[in-house]
């Protein structure tokens, strides 16, 4: 399910990074002849950052409080997981109620010059909360697994995964390994 989110987050960043440059070409070549060009690209915009949210919690990384968690015996580490999981919960259960709330009150209203359906915005609300809620719901899981010690997890463990550090340059063993 996560490459799902990823694959649209992904092709909602590139539409929107096309219409941008539309929407500049459009304002400085063309003198304005097409409209309705920003009000896509917000759109995709706000598409983008719900989608993805879902994808953050995946990573694991999105709520990380390292110096806290490293001085934290194993059952302490799990419990600030479990509790962080739920927090999760609770925004995706906000993000889909209001969601749903807003998409059936706009039913019928429009948003911007070229009138695009206002719950064309708002649906993006509960579908980036379904996709939070999957995630923190899997790792509330895994959370429970860990605090009864049948499994670890890499990020409370102390095995980083630092293929996000833009900094990071593997060695040639590692090279090795990951093939």
């Amino acid at each position: 399910m996560n490459k799902v989110f990823e694959f649209a987050a992904t092709l909602s960043l590139a539409v929107m990074t096309l219409l941008m440059f539309l929407t500049v070409l459009n304002r400085f070549a063309m003198h304005g002849m097409f409209h309705g060009l920003e009000e896509w690209s917000r759109i995709t915009f706000v598409w983008t950052i719900m989608l993805i949210i879902g994808c953050c919690v995946e990573k694991g990384n999105f709520a990380n409080i390292a110096i806290l968690r490293d001085i934290m015996p194993r059952a302490g580490k799990g419990i600030q997981y479990f509790v962080i999981q739920i927090m999760g919960l609770m925004i995706s259960y906000v993000l889909i109620r209001y969601g749903i709330v807003y998409s059936l009150n706009t039913v019928g209203q429009v948003y911007g010059s070229v009138e695009i359906p206002a719950w064309v915005m708002y649906s993006s609300m509960w579908v980036g909360g379904i996709g939070l809620a999957l995630n923190c719901f899997n790792r509330l899981v895994m959370s429970v697994q860990y605090l009864r010690g049948k499994t670890g997890i890499a990020e409370l463990d102390g095995e980083i995964d630092l293929s996000l550090d833009l900094n990071y340059i593997p060695d040639k063993e590692t090279e090795e390994e990951v093939k």
